[in-house]
């Protein structure tokens, strides 16, 4: 556990000088969006062309993104089913059960521990839960919001996304890799360092306004860590199901597959959720927000403790 401990140590670090930054009020409020679009449209996407331009692309790959997006609307179904029994009167509840925050957590940890030659694995595990967000989740928020869903709104969206165009380009250059002839050597290693050194940028400036924005209200502790639990419960046995019966056994992937499943299924909730809150609807926007804090510290613990023990 100390090595892991040890690797992921940088990457919480940096979070908690974001925090003691935030204490310090070193940024002001309107800079934290602009460094998030830095992550967003610019490091996010190079990290991930990067991961999917080595990936080796295989047709059994189609059943994991489909078991995942699957598995994300079915934790969605369960909290509709679950919320009045477990008196959890929230309408945002059974969303908060579905999808994982990979882009702003997901990539950081799990780079710290198994670098960048195995994040094509997480990558590939993270798109089923990434066209979940897009055209599930995305919906569910608009009709609560707005009362209604913009389909059209939700196209456009998806395909100007920095972050799906990203994911194309680098499947396309993983589908045409020796099937091309390669342009001059010294162009593809500026555009390999230019895309490399843009993608360094991912991880401290996500930990660095992570710490940033860490609030948490102790008076929603309950109710917040109720939510994280009933979901960790819920996700750990699905995914160790996936793993051992359906990773392992059905499909014959690489064991890494397996660790990258553990490590989003552990992540919080997306906090894309907090961004389509009413600015009048201050219970929820208190109950979802505490719950994305606390969920962020309880997700990297349960990470060092699951990636020291799962075998």
């Amino acid at each position: 556990m100390l090595n892991i401990f040890l690797s992921v140590l940088p990457v919480i670090s940096m979070f908690l000088l974001g925090y003691i930054l935030q204490r310090f009020h070193f940024f002001r409020a309107e800079s934290i969006p602009d460094i998030k679009k830095i992550v967003v449209a610019i490091g996010l996407p190079c990290l991930l062309f990067q991961a999917f331009s080595s990936l080796q692309l295989q047709a059994k790959f189609l059943i994991v993104i489909g078991l995942v997006f699957g598995v994300c609307s079915v934790m969605v179904w369960l909290g509709h089913l679950l919320a009045k029994p477990l008196k959890m009167s929230s309408p945002y509840f059974p969303l908060l059960l579905g999808g994982f925050e990979t882009g702003m957590l997901g990539y950081a940890i799990f780079l710290a521990v198994y670098g960048m030659p195995e994040l094509d694995k997480l990558a590939l595990i993270d798109l089923g839960q990434v066209v979940f967000v897009f055209f599930v989740l995305m919906a569910m928020l608009m009709k609560l919001r707005d009362g209604t869903q913009h389909p059209a709104q939700l196209v456009r969206m998806f395909l100007t996304s920095p972050v799906i165009i990203a994911i194309f380009l680098g499947v396309l250059v993983s589908l045409l890799k020796g099937r091309v002839s390669a342009p001059d050597a010294r162009i593809v290693t500026y555009v390999k360092t230019l895309v490399s050194m843009l993608g360094n940028l991912t991880v401290p400036l996500i930990c660095l306004t992570l710490g940033y924005e860490f609030r948490v209200d102790f008076d929603m502790a309950r109710i917040a860590l109720k939510t994280i639990a009933i979901r960790s419960a819920l996700l750990i046995t699905v995914v160790l199901l996936l793993n051992k019966v359906v990773f392992a056994r059905l499909l014959g992937l690489d064991y890494m597959y397996e660790y990258a499943a553990l490590t989003m299924f552990l992540l919080p909730p997306p906090f894309v959720i907090a961004l389509f809150l009413r600015d009048d609807d201050h219970a929820n926007r208190h109950y979802v927000v505490n719950t994305l804090s606390f969920s962020t510290l309880v997700s990297i613990a349960l990470f060092l403790l699951a990636m020291t023990l799962y075998r």
